[in-house]
């Protein structure tokens, strides 16, 4: 008889997918494409996978390992001026608002679940434009803020599938 995927990893590793799946996602999301300001547009993979995990598996995704990951995400991709520190804030941010609301997410349909990750998407990316501007003491321009929020929430419903297998494989659920 074969085994199942889920089967065949055992151990910490189904712990640990969630959190080393968002550590990928936040070199995926540094890595320079030779697209001006990249970054600045990229799609917040970070939050899709917050909102998934934090929804799907809450006790595989932690604040510290959130915390860490936004913190390194910001070094990877800080230059002069910018605010390092931001990122973290609003993984963490986003980790207790999905978590606060769980319960009226959980057993919904997707169009529910995305319109939930479209909010949290449109008051994650003001929040963290108004915490850019404050900081850095200048009016950032919010062009960029609202095609990453858009971009962000379109490609959603593909994050979600990958997500979706990768739990599937791993864990069995």
């Amino acid at each position: 008889m074969k085994a199942s995927p889920a089967a065949r990893v055992y151990g910490i590793g189904p712990i640990l997918v969630p959190t080393l799946l968002t550590f990928l996602l936040a070199i995926l999301s540094a890595v320079p494409l030779g697209i001006p300001a990249y970054t600045a547009v990229t799609p917040s993979f970070l939050l899709m996978s917050v909102y998934h995990w934090t929804l799907y598996r809450p006790e595989q995704l932690s604040y510290a390992a959130l915390f860490l990951i936004g913190l390194f995400f910001d070094l990877l991709t800080s230059a002069p001026g910018t605010t390092v520190g931001l990122t973290p804030l609003i993984l963490l941010l986003a980790r207790w608002a999905v978590l606060s609301n769980r319960r009226n997410f959980v057993a919904r349909g997707f169009p529910f679940v995305w319109s939930g990750f479209a909010a949290l998407v449109a008051v994650a990316a003001t929040v963290q434009w108004i915490l850019a501007s404050l900081l850095t003491l200048r009016l950032m321009e919010a062009h960029s803020a609202l095609f990453q929020a858009v971009l962000t929430v379109g490609l959603f419903p593909a994050a979600t599938l990958l997500f979706a297998r990768v739990q599937r494989l791993t864990m069995g659920a």
